[in-house]
């Protein structure tokens, strides 16, 4: 795996803080989606194995489409293999993707993407519940394996969010920590920690990285709910706890809506704000629900900017 910090420049507009541009598990407008799944009682080899097939399907599907528009950020559905870290799959799942997984790696990798996978809330490596933690480990662990299928090195992440403080904070801390510090270098060289709207802030994960060696993302939307003072000094010390280009997260509050809802497009004062707060080059995911529609908006804003910058 590579440990050498990306030196590249932005392939996209000269004025722009961002390189690699994308977007997560689904599409908004071409039917596809990598994250189709079944109820758990229906699972068997043959169903894993249709429902893996399927989902593979649209990954390449999404793939295509996105190359010739210059969208070269993706983050895999977690659920591409669905169940695969769940207890009752007593088989080998990677029989029923192995291959195409390899093949889809080969492909694409040479032309510039950058993949990542995202458990969901509840993968919670620090949780003080010894079968949630566990749990959590394996779920991890398979999302590694995915990549790791594709032939992917360690540019390629995971990312986790924190967890909760479970009434002791500190206490809480020393868990994840021992429990990252507990992977295999292979696996910890894939973690990534995110700030997130309640718990931890951008302070708060750069410091649990600067620790353990995981990478912190900075989400813009978590941190306006949850902010940190001296917000780019600590996205200083965020991009030095990366070894590969540092990514972000970006999306936008809809209105009238639960606060933390994501927007179907990102708002033009949202991509101002993070561009300018970047102290450095970075790969820009987004969390709009509009998926690749947004992706192409925010795209072209990008090369519109000027050619340079202060």
């Amino acid at each position: 795996m590579s440990g050498r910090k990306s030196s590249r420049k932005s392939s996209l507009g000269g004025g722009s803080p961002f390189a690699r541009v994308g977007f997560a598990c689904v599409t908004y407008q071409l039917g596809l989606s990598t994250n189709r799944t079944f109820r758990l009682r229906n699972l068997s080899p043959e169903r894993m194995a249709q429902t893996t097939g399927q989902n593979l399907d649209d990954l390449e599907a999404i793939l295509q489409w996105m190359a010739p528009r210059g969208l070269r950020l993706f983050r895999i559905g977690s659920s591409l293999v669905p169940f695969a870290s769940h207890e009752q799959v007593t088989w080998d799942w990677t029989e029923c993707c192995a291959e195409r997984l390899a093949a889809i790696g080969r492909k694409y990798a040479p032309l510039g993407f950058r993949f990542s996978l995202h458990p969901g809330q509840y993968t919670l490596l620090g949780s003080p519940d010894a079968g949630v933690a566990e749990r959590s480990l394996a779920e991890f662990r398979y999302a590694c394996r995915v990549l790791d299928l594709m032939g992917l090195d360690a540019e390629h992440k995971v990312v986790l969010h924190a967890g909760g403080v479970y009434g002791d904070r500190a206490a809480s801390v020393a868990r994840l920590v021992a429990a990252i510090e507990r992977l295999p270098a292979q696996e910890r060289a894939r973690l990534v920690l995110e700030n997130d709207e309640g718990q931890y802030h951008l302070g708060d994960i750069v410091a649990i990285c600067e620790t353990t060696g995981a990478s912190a993302v900075f989400d813009l939307h978590h941190h306006q709910l949850h902010p940190v003072e001296n917000v780019k000094r600590w996205l200083s010390r965020a991009a030095a706890t990366w070894t590969s280009r540092p990514k972000v997260h970006l999306s936008s509050q809809m209105s009238c809506s639960r606060v933390g809802t994501h927007d179907v497009f990102i708002r033009r004062e949202d991509f101002d704000t993070l561009a300018a707060l970047l102290p450095f080059e970075a790969d820009l995911m987004l969390e709009a629900k509009g998926k690749e529609q947004a992706a192409l908006e925010v795209l072209t804003w990008i090369n519109e900017a000027p050619t340079s910058r202060p």
